[in-house]
Order: C-alpha cells, then sequence, then structure tokens
C-alpha cells in the first residue's frame, strides 16, 4: 500500500493544520485505492475550529475523495494540485459539494503555483473620464 508519505502528510497536517475558516466543523474521508482496486486505504479527518484530527479508518464522513493511492502521492508532492487531478478525473468526490473546497485548502500547492495577479499587467485606475 501507501508509503511513509502518506502517513507523514497526514501526521504533519495534524500537527499544523493550516488556516481555515473557524466555521468549518466536518468529516471528510479519503479512499486511497492500490492495484486497480482491489485494496483500498482509509483515512478519516475531522477538521473543527482549525484543528484537524486524523484516525485510519472507514467512517461515514461529509465528504469522501476517492483516488488511487499514486495520484494522492503526487498530490501530496506537490507535483499536481488535487484540483487538477479531479479536472482530469482522477479524484471522485461524493458528499457535501462545497466541502472540496476545504479539501484544497488542506493539500500543498506544487512549488510553480504563484497567484496569477502577481503577474498581470499593471493597469493605469482613472477616475472614468476617458
Amino acid at each position: 500500500m501507501g508509503d511513509g508519505g502518506i502517513e507523514t502528510f497526514f501526521a504533519e497536517l495534524q500537527a499544523h493544520p493550516p488556516r481555515v475558516s473557524p466555521r468549518i466543523d466536518n468529516t471528510f474521508r479519503f479512499d486511497l485505492e492500490y492495484r486497480d482496486g482491489a485494496a483500498t486505504e482509509h483515512w478519516f479527518m475531522r477538521v473543527r475550529a482549525g484543528s484537524v484530527r486524523v484516525w485510519r479508518d472507514y467512517r461515514e464522513a461529509d465528504l469522501v475523495v476517492r483516488v488511487t493511492g499514486e495520484t494522492f502521492e503526487r498530490v501530496i508532492r506537490g507535483e499536481t494540485s488535487i484540483l487538477a487531478a479531479a479536472f482530469r478525473n482522477d479524484v471522485n468526490v461524493a458528499g457535501v459539494p462545497w466541502l472540496f473546497a476545504v479539501v484544497r485548502k488542506l493539500m500543498p500547492t506544487p512549488p510553480d503555483a504563484h497567484d496569477p495577479r502577481q503577474s498581470a499587467p499593471a493597469r493605469e485606475v482613472t477616475d472614468g473620464d476617458g
């Protein structure tokens, strides 16, 4: 199954949770599939008031993210984003759709990612006359 990278990722996420809205109080389950679905690893996570708790367990969750272990490892290494993987249909999501935005905040960003506003050409601001 998965190597220590996935275990380390969830341990670090629990120890150093990213900033999310304090109003978030939801559960997530990551189903990581191996050997063409013959084996599945389940990671259950509760995000509440800025804290993250993780268990290696199969439980009902507000959002379930199904992904191959290989794709998930690429995401946590920053080689691709979870959103890009979802657009390629490498990630399937079931449950409360808007919670996928929270999942995106929990994942590392690719090293070459940047804010598009930083590379946009500067525009002159006018008062509307002309």
